[in-house]
């Protein structure tokens, strides 16, 4: 019997769970445990310098792609962490800070941003754009209770601000 990581349809039941909602950028991480995975969940994801660091953007309709970005990742875990923001945010923040180098994640980020241990800022974006996770290994879904890709918090306009005295 073919063991369901091997499954060809995992890659259709975790697009199908994306969902298919073009006001959203859809991110995605793979992860050793499902631990870690509610952890996140709970908490929100850490991530260093910029979101893009540790995460791939995809279209959850384009199979290949999805395909290509869970072979790649297999060495990180056959848990994909499935991340999802409103477009028209990111748009706001990226207009609002075309004059930095920042990343528009790095004004989503919930706790002050602090050295990491390869000297570079570590953010911690908000749990709400966790989406939920997917377990490749056992083709099943889990969504997030707490998830709005749409959410704003205050935080980010002082994180806006915090980033453009900087400049």
């Amino acid at each position: 019997m073919t063991p369901s990581k091997d499954r060809p349809d995992n890659i259709l039941n975790l697009s199908h769970f994306m969902g298919r909602d073009d006001k959203l950028t859809t991110f995605l991480h793979s992860l050793n445990s499902v631990e870690l995975a509610e952890k996140i969940m709970k908490n929100g994801f850490i991530f260093e310098n910029h979101l893009l660091n540790t995460t791939d953007i995809v279209s959850p309709d384009d199979l290949v792609e999805v395909t290509y970005f869970t072979n790649i990742r297999k060495a990180y875990g056959n848990i994909i962490l499935i991340i999802q923001i409103d477009n028209e945010l990111i748009q706001t923040i990226n207009a609002k800070l075309i004059n930095t180098r920042s990343h528009f994640s790095e004004a989503l980020t919930k706790t002050p941003p602090r050295t990491g241990p390869n000297e570079l800022f570590v953010y911690t974006l908000p749990e709400q754009f966790i989406m939920g996770y997917f377990d490749n290994t056992e083709s099943k879904e889990v969504k997030n209770k707490n998830f709005n890709p749409y959410y704003i918090s205050d935080l980010f306009e002082e994180n806006i601000q915090r980033i453009l005295e900087s400049w």
